[in-house]
């Protein structure tokens, strides 16, 4: 597990749009081709559902969403509002502002201005990515949006498939992820409230389960993990039990 900085300052509007789109496709203007920033199809997109990355499903649905935006406005907004807009981006982002971002010259470096935007937008969604996966309620919504493209897959499309609709159990789930739904859930398991740390008592029943079951179009995508114990684990079988995500508040 690493420890890095990271600036929270920029990610949020790129939340609130991922959010949106997520929760409420049907107010989405470009909801006909929402499965394109996913990677629908893709064999990127059949890797990650089949075995989890580093770099999620969220990942991409972040970027993709939110840089699509971006590109749409430094082809349309007047130059005076994207040096103000993004210049401050850019700064923050720890990139250089390059000569030519001012009046007069920014209209012929456009191109070179989306390349920039692109690295900016790569940094903003590894902060969102933090925010979000944070938001178990949210993860599960998330699945449930993937799946509902999942479901439409036929099984002669790719092998990474049991059935039609249905992707097969990762062959192995990395240490890393573990520890990232270990430490997201806080070393509790997140349908009865067991504490799994082992602080009051050896505990060795930890387990990962798929949010969403893979019988149900789920994935092995990072995000539709939850912690479970070895009880909670096996009385759930192939059912949906998601329960509303408790917060330990400051005070």
């Amino acid at each position: 597990m690493q420890i890095k900085p990271l600036d929270f300052s920029l990610a949020y509007r790129f939340a609130e749009s991922t959010v949106r789109a997520i929760k409420n496709p049907s107010d989405c203007e470009i909801e006909d081709v929402i499965g394109d920033f996913l990677g629908v199809g893709e064999a990127t997109f059949f890797q990650k559902i089949l075995k989890p990355t580093k770099v999620t499903l969220l990942h991409d649905f972040i970027k993709n969403i939110n840089f699509e935006g971006i590109e749409w406005e430094t082809g349309h907004l007047d130059h005076d509002y994207l040096i103000n807009t993004y210049g401050p981006c850019i700064e923050m982002a720890g990139y250089e502002i390059p000569d030519w971002f001012k009046e007069g010259e920014l209209g012929e470096h456009i191109w070179e201005l989306d390349s920039i935007l692109d690295l900016v937008s790569s940094k903003i969604t590894e902060a969102t990515f933090h925010i979000l996966f944070a938001d178990r309620d949210f993860l599960f919504c998330f699945s449930k949006f993937v799946a509902s493209f999942i479901k439409e897959q036929d099984e002669s499309k790719s092998s990474v498939f049991k059935k039609s609709g249905i992707v097969k159990r990762a062959s192995f789930l990395p240490r890393w992820l573990r520890n990232a739904v270990f430490h997201r859930d806080k070393g509790r398991c997140q349908i009865c409230g067991k504490d799994l740390t082992g602080l009051f008592r050896p505990e060795f029943d930890i387990h990962l389960d798929h949010m969403l079951p893979l019988e149900q179009s789920g994935t092995n995508d990072p995000t539709n993990f939850q912690l479970l114990c070895e009880h909670c684990n096996s009385s759930k079988g192939k059912k949906v039990v998601v329960m509303k995500q408790l917060v330990y508040t400051y005070w």
